[in-house]
């Protein structure tokens, strides 16, 4: 019934008997944010989303979390003064959910403290992860290119090991759901990995989250499914909070970006501080690039929230910089060519870093992190959903 360790099955039938049952329908909004309330409530049946409203009609509603059969929310009003509920919460589906007042509370402290202190210490388990955290949030960059092929994983590796030797806390989240190979960077296998994540963990918390998190030299990674079909366990939801709990504890969150567009690589452009477009320097790339920058320039990011790569560069290829430059309009960084050494560190399951620490490609990737960690933080005041996005599209504007 409720997800709370150490309660008997006897507990449950005790608790359950001070409890009101409550049946909604699709749509119900139960509580909204900033609203009195003396009840939380433990999910029977049906799913909940614990949202950030930011429009009336909830047409742009930032998910916080998604509650499942198990799950509890509302507790703030249980445990703290004052009983002002701190989020939103509307129904998904057609729910049976269990009350529990202040005064139930009291009744099931009356006449079995035991049972009354496992529930309150369960409740309040989850409370305290979710405020004993600091607000400082770590960076978070999005590798993004136009096409496969461009080295942009080898890239995101290579930047991630460079910031964790410069002493920062570093972690990789590899968003390549289908076909995403980041572990083979650091020799390690595809599990645990985020599809597993999502499947196994009810509540999103850092602690549930990191015990999914590899880490190799220092650098910490969660890795893409090891089946392609399990791309499709992972929602917008899931990395909303996997995003907002992760920034949280690390300086800088690289997300290894696939290379198509849908409402989740949006979710990814829109929540970044920094994009980094990686690109490689011939025709084909530069044509897929131009066809990906009509999409971009409808979401409105201001400039700053860009730094160009050319990857694989030549001398004599150097005449797509420019190419590139009139496409956007912003710094663009070289990092030269060395096919036969990354072909090497990827065997050996080691990044280029850690295998060639002197070529010249470390070199750049080097001046790469020096003009990343030189960049201020980016203040979007409003960043584009994907509603106000597909609007702006389909109209022209």
């Amino acid at each position: 019934m409720f997800a709370i360790k150490n309660l008997t099955p006897a507990d449950l039938d005790f608790i359950r008997k001070h409890l009101v049952q409550q049946t909604i329908e699709k749509n119900v909004v139960l509580f909204e944010a900033g609203k009195n309330g003396d009840s939380m409530y433990f999910v029977e049946a049906g799913t909940l989303k614990i949202v950030d409203r930011r429009s009336k009609d909830g047409s742009d509603d930032h998910v916080i979390a998604v509650v499942k059969p198990g799950g509890f929310f509302g507790e703030e009003v249980i445990l703290t003064e004052g009983g002002v509920y701190k989020d939103t919460v509307v129904s998904l589906e057609p729910c049976v959910l269990y009350k529990l007042s202040h005064d139930c509370l009291q009744k099931i402290m009356l006449e079995s403290t035991l049972t009354g202190t496992k529930l309150v210490l369960g409740i309040s388990k989850n409370y305290r992860e979710a405020i004993n955290i600091s607000e400082q949030h770590g960076k978070l960059i999005a590798l993004v290119s136009a096409k496969d092929g461009v080295g942009k994983t080898t890239v995101c590796m290579n930047l991630a090991e460079a910031f964790s030797r410069r002493g920062k806390k570093v972690l990789v989240i590899d968003c390549d759901f289908q076909l995403g190979n980041c572990h083979m960077h650091v020799a390690s296998p595809a599990t645990p990995n985020i599809a597993r994540l999502v499947q196994l963990e009810e509540r999103l918390t850092f602690d549930r989250i990191s015990k999914f998190i590899i880490t190799k030299s220092d650098i910490h990674v969660l890795s893409a499914p090891d089946l392609p079909q399990d791309a499709e366990l992972i929602t917008r939801s899931h990395l909303n909070q996997i995003i907002q709990e992760c920034t949280r504890h690390y300086d800088f969150v690289f997300l290894d970006v696939g290379c198509h567009i849908d409402e989740i690589s949006i979710l990814f452009w829109d929540t970044a501080d920094q994009i980094i477009m990686v690109q490689k320097p011939d025709l084909t790339d530069l044509t897929r690039f131009k066809r990906l920058m009509t999409v971009i320039k409808r979401l409105n990011y201001p400039k700053e929230k860009f730094v160009g790569v050319l990857n694989q560069f030549e001398s004599k290829k150097s005449g797509y910089l420019e190419q590139f430059k009139s496409l956007l309009p912003i710094e663009w960084l070289k990092i030269a060519a060395d096919r036969e050494t990354v072909e090497t560190a990827l065997f050996n399951g080691e990044t280029i870093i850690a295998h060639a620490s002197a070529s010249e490609m470390v070199l750049d990737i080097d001046k790469l992190c020096q003009h990343l960690l030189l960049e201020k933080n980016i203040d979007i005041k409003e960043k584009t959903g994907m509603f106000s996005w597909l609007k702006n599209y389909f109209s022209g504007s």
